[in-house]
């Protein structure tokens, strides 16, 4: 079969990890796969591995109304276009639900969606406002500590009208859609309360490489790093990954405990990076604190190995690296509204903290005094299960039939 993955961009992260995972198994079980990204990041393709897959860029332009989102007629036309030019058989969608349902309408190609993140992913996003008047919106919010932190909508009334059918556009794309994946239960149930659909769960996890580090390095072996002990934080800088409460917590830490053979290292960029530089210096700590900058993937069993901690208070629909890191062997605390927690919450070495400064900074505390653990690698799902399971289900959805 041929078949088609349109997204935003495939830059590093999570989402676009994902992506690209999808597209090598589909590729190796046979069939033809092209990526129609926004815009490519070829570095990051080579660096996991997958670079022998077709791209075909299309890039958005243009605005509608006075609103932040670009011409999406010209896109949809341009993807029209595009995939039947390639005569695709099937298209996934990821962050694409609009236009690919528009793109495909009265042809004979399926689709299907996949929502990587909640709806209520970002700050000050006005397109949730149609939301906020349903019955029960308060209690979707604030049923997970810290869930409802992001939520503060200003928009003009022209906005409001254009997300108001956006969403009502979104809601058919998605009812439509031969299936709807997602991540986990939690966003399972707010994309129903949202849209109402019935998304299937399919739950990412690591390469197999993970499974079989040998490493053994301790934090002085590192870049710039003087201490015995060391604190590792991994991810875009950006306000929804809380790395302000992050070193915060550490400060205080600090300043409570005396202690000086600890640093906590930043790995990531994004554009909170020099925001969080100048809090570092603000609060007094930059002799214990080191911004790693982005971390290739070859690098990263290094660092998490010799990380006695992955701190991780990030608001996220999943988690990929607290994954890896405890895979690794590190111990790992996350936050109360970083999703994975549904299938690591209670494993041995995993700690659910609520996004609290002094509640970190005491958690670090006690973290960095604790024995040794055994971690429990086989509550973690690997990027073969959920290939095979996410694959499995298009099958099971008349979608798919196995080219080998």
């Amino acid at each position: 079969m041929k078949i088609g993955l349109v997204t935003l961009s495939l830059s590093p992260g999570g989402a676009e990890r994902l992506i690209l995972e999808q597209a090598r198994d589909l590729r190796e079980r046979g069939h033809t796969v092209r990526i129609y990204p926004e815009k490519d990041y070829p570095n990051f393709r080579e660096s996991v591995g997958v670079n022998n897959i077709a791209i075909q860029e299309i890039p958005n332009s243009g605005r509608v109304l006075n609103v932040p989102k670009t011409d999406r007629l010209k896109q949809v036309r341009d993807i029209r276009s595009q995939i039947l030019k390639d005569g695709l058989d099937f298209v996934i969608s990821h962050y694409k639900d609009i236009e690919v349902y528009l793109a495909t309408r009265g042809t004979d190609i399926n689709y299907a969606c996949h929502v990587n993140g909640s709806p209520f992913w970002f700050d000050d996003n006005p397109k949730l406002q149609p939301h906020t008047r349903k019955e029960g919106y308060q209690q979707q919010i604030s049923s997970i500590d810290g869930h409802a932190t992001f939520q503060d909508y200003h928009s003009t009334p022209i906005e409001r009208l254009y997300y108001e059918c956006r969403e009502r556009l979104r809601q058919e794309a998605l009812q439509e859609s031969e299936i709807v994946t997602t991540l986990t239960d939690r966003v399972a149930s707010e994309l129903s309360f949202c849209y109402e659909i019935d998304p299937e769960v399919v739950r990412p996890g690591v390469s197999q490489d993970w499974f079989k580090i040998s490493v053994d390095i301790e934090p002085r072996e590192l870049p710039n790093i003087n201490t015995d002990h060391m604190i590792l934080n991994v991810g875009r800088l950006d306000r929804r990954k809380r790395n302000t409460l992050l070193i915060k917590s550490f400060a205080e830490f600090c300043r409570r405990t005396g202690r000086e053979d600890v640093t906590l290292v930043i790995g990531g960029s994004g554009k909170e990076e020099d925001k969080l530089k100048s809090l570092v210096s603000k609060v007094g700590i930059e002799s214990s604190v080191v911004f790693a900058g982005y971390i290739p993937e070859k690098d990263l069993p290094e660092y998490y190995v010799a990380a006695d901690l992955l701190a991780h208070p990030a608001w996220v629909a999943y988690g990929l690296v607290p994954l890896e890191a405890y895979v690794a062997g590190a111990r790992v605390a996350i936050s109360t509204d970083t999703m994975v927690r549904e299938i690591v919450e209670g494993e041995p070495g995993v700690s659910v903290v609520p996004p609290d400064v002094s509640q970190w900074s005491q958690k670090f505390e006690s973290l960095l005094d604790n024995s040794e653990h055994k971690p429990n690698k086989s509550a973690v799902p690997t990027w073969e299960t959920f290939c095979q399971s996410i694959t499995q289900k298009y099958a099971d959805y008349g979608l798919l039939k196995n080219n080998t």
